[in-house]
């Protein structure tokens, strides 16, 4: 996993995992919401974070898929790339504190298209 420019990669399942735990379960990352995306023919995923009452554009990140496993996410924290991937600027807060039906879930189906799909993608799950 890399996050260019950052100087920061963590290469191997249990290295990212530990990353990725900490991060959810920080302050911060508990309120991320994330919208399914493609990016080069890839699965990508829009990272929102909290802002107020809404959650801002913060990074694109790309999943490389091999035999159906994650090989490589190259993550893009540049919040102006969501304008070119016809992303919404801003996702609102519902009462609940919940993102909206626009937020979807890290998994789907190929049968359940993403409203925010740039170019052509392969399904995956």
């Amino acid at each position: 996993m890399a996050m260019p420019p950052t100087p920061s990669w963590y290469q191997g399942r249990d290295s990212i995992g530990v990353y990725l735990r900490q991060l959810f379960a920080s302050p911060w990352g508990v309120d991320l919401r994330v919208v399914v995306t493609g990016a080069n023919g890839q699965p990508a995923l829009a990272v929102y974070a909290p802002a107020g009452q809404s959650h801002v554009p913060f990074a694109i990140k790309v999943l490389t898929v091999q035999s159906g496993l994650i090989v490589a996410i190259t993550g893009f924290v540049h919040p102006g790339l969501f304008d070119r991937f016809g992303l919404p600027p801003r996702l609102p807060v519902d009462q609940l504190g919940v993102g909206p039906p626009s937020a979807r879930p890290l998994t789907r189906t190929p049968q359940q298209p993403s409203p925010h799909r740039v170019g052509p993608t392969k399904a995956w799950s």
